[in-house]
């Protein structure tokens, strides 16, 4: 599959501020394992637009010369919407959810199915556990589901990843990450600012 595309994203944890809308191009790198991008995040909760790097597994604000921050910080600060983004949206994290998954259906092109969160491998359980307080409890009760829907060449097109946290009698809260993803080439790597 070719390595690198444009994405546009949005999505965020329910009942609060930590929401992002993002677009960029992402660059996957089999033989690291790792998931490179080059993102402009909007914030929800005001705090300012931004554009970022992750290269390398260190994230960077993109500008000449910036010094990489620690992508697996710990508050819903202004560069913790990059790990929003990376921990949600990369093809890393479509692998990792699809074969951890405990259920799975096809219909067409479109791919569904499920995982308990202690399963989350990769970005994903960064991001988690960073909304967590540092780590993803081993008697965690939440779970994810997704839908990934395929183009015409099998390539990414579309992945809708949701956190769902059963809150007992009160229902179940839902977060939803969506990113689309268009221009799948073969070049497109992405380097440090």
């Amino acid at each position: 599959m070719p390595p690198a595309a444009t994405f546009s994203y949005e999505g965020g944890f329910t009942q609060s501020a930590a929401t992002a809308v993002a677009s960029g191009r992402l660059h996957h790198d089999d033989a690291s394992d790792s998931d490179a991008f080059t993102m402009h995040v909007n914030p929800a909760d005001g705090s300012g637009e931004a554009d970022y790097v992750i290269a390398d597994d260190e994230l960077y604000v993109d500008r000449p010369g910036a010094r990489a921050l620690a992508l697996e910080q710990k508050t819903a600060d202004k560069p913790w919407f990059a790990l929003l983004v990376a921990g949600t949206a990369g093809p890393s994290v479509i692998r990792d959810v699809v074969q951890n998954s405990t259920t799975f259906q096809a219909k067409g092109r479109t791919y569904s199915g499920g995982l308990p969160t202690t399963t989350a491998a990769g970005r994903l359980r960064t991001l988690l556990a960073s909304w967590l307080g540092g780590q993803v409890p081993d008697d965690d009760k939440s779970f994810i589901t997704y839908e990934l829907t395929l183009g015409s060449q099998n390539r990414p097109a579309r992945f809708e990843l949701a956190w769902k946290v059963p809150m007992g009698v009160n229902g179940t809260y839902e977060s939803v990450f969506t990113t689309k993803y268009a221009k799948w080439q073969e070049n497109g790597e992405i380097p440090r600012p």
